[in-house]
This record gives C-alpha cells, structure tokens and sequence, in this order.
C-alpha cells in the first residue's frame, strides 16, 4: 500500500513537472520568436542603424536567454515524457525522446548564429572604429542561416509530435483529442517546414499554411500540458492492457 501510494505522488509530480515546463517553454518561445525575433530583424527594421544598435544588442541577448530557457526545458520535457510514457511504449517513448533531442541540439546550433550576430554588434558598441555596414551582410546571412537550420530542427520536432500522437493514441490515458491535435500539429511542422526548404517559391504558400494552422500547432502541446497539470492521479495510473499494448 505504501509503495502505491509512493508511485502514486511520484506519477503526480512527474505530471506536474511536464505540464509546468511545457508551459515555461512555450511561453519563453512565444517571446523570442514570437516577438523578439521579428522585432529586430524585420525588413524594414532600423534596427541594425548606428543610434539603435545598442538598443538591438539588449533586445537580442534577452532572446538569445530565452532560447537558452527552450533549451533546457526542451531537454527536461524530453526526459520526462520518456518517465511517463515508457510504462505504456517503452520503444516509441525512447525514439519520441530521442528525436526531441535531436530538435533540441539542432535547434541549439541555429542560435549559434544569432550569437554570432550578437558578437558582432557588441564589436560595434566596443570600437569605436567598427564599420556597420560591412557586417550587415554578415547579419542577414546568420538570420537566414539561422532560420534554415531550425526549419530542419522544426521538421524533426513533428517526426516526435508523430510518434508522440500514435503513443497517445493507442496506448495510454490521455483524451484522444489531444492526441489527434498532437498528429495534427506533427504533420503541420513537417508540412510547411519542408514546403519553406524547398526555396522562396514554396515560402509563401509555407507562410500562407502557417497562418492557417498556428492555432492547432499551438494547441498541440499546449493541451498535452493542460491535462498533465489538471489530471488526477486516478487518470495517471497505468492500465494493464493499455501496458501491454
């Protein structure tokens, strides 16, 4: 009975822990992409002008600590998913943290370009001899690099939305509603990242879809996260055939 109730509050706090990180994660996420990252690189910014650099400089190392703070919660989730969901799929469960990982570091060397931009501009702000207009060059490729490697990333992270989903679906708990906004959402990310690989002629109808879909890709996590933090352990347990499934 004891050892019940032990595996009972500790269902319960792995639950919380994903639910609470989850939502870290999107909120810091929403910020840094959301409005950080437009914000300063937007075309017809002024960002990049000699009086606001300053300005921009804050504004991007605040961003790049945010993507610090999706990193690690991304690591965390990966983890932790994996505690929960292994009791119904341990092999699924496995490749679903794998591949998150997987986004993760990927998604950890697109914002390797944004530090070099970083880097860049605090040469300007340093020395007083540094010519701006030779780096922004330098700036609108790190941008465009960045935003290629993490499409790539992004394409990953719907393969583990997948797995993730097909886990839900057929093997535990969790309202099959999320689990099909999960599939949605999986297939959406790989859907509009690959069309914005392909080149600039596929990138409006990308962007066109992206506007479309956002809300559903949004909800997909966002849901799962709801229903970790609100569940009763009752709903948390194992079933066996669900287990054996």
């Amino acid at each position: 009975m004891q050892t019940t109730q032990k595996r009972e509050l500790s269902m319960r706090q792995i639950s919380l822990f994903i639910g609470v990180t989850l939502i870290i994660m999107a909120i810091a996420s929403g910020i840094a992409y959301g409005y950080l990252h437009p914000t300063i690189f937007q075309a017809d910014s002024q960002s990049f002008s000699p009086e606001r650099v300053q300005p921009t400089l804050t504004l991007l190392r605040f961003e790049i600590l945010l993507w610090v703070v999706v990193i690690v919660t991304d690591i965390i989730v990966a983890w932790a998913l994996h505690l929960y969901m292994r009791q119904f799929h341990e092999n699924l469960s496995l490749l679903a943290a794998w591949l998150r990982l997987l986004y993760t570091a990927t998604l950890a060397m697109s914002i390797g370009y944004v530090l070099q931009i970083s880097v860049s501009l605090e040469s300007v702000v340093t020395q007083s001899n540094a010519n701006l207009d030779a780096l922004l060059p330098s700036i609108a490729a790190g941008e465009q690099a960045f935003s290629l490697v993490w499409g790539f990333g992004l394409i990953i992270f719907g393969l583990h939305l997948l797995v993730l989903a097909y886990v839900v679906l057929k093997a535990t708990p969790i309202h099959k509603v999320i689990g099909y906004l999960l599939l949605l959402a999986g297939v959406s990310y790989i859907i509009i990242h690959t069309l914005t690989l392909l080149g600039p002629d596929m990138t409006a109808l990308a962007s066109q879809l992206e506007g479309f879909l956002a809300v559903p890709m949004a909800l997909g996590e966002l849901s799962l996260a709801l229903w970790f933090i609100f569940k009763k352990v009752s709903d948390l347990k194992v079933q066996p055939a669900l287990n054996a499934a």
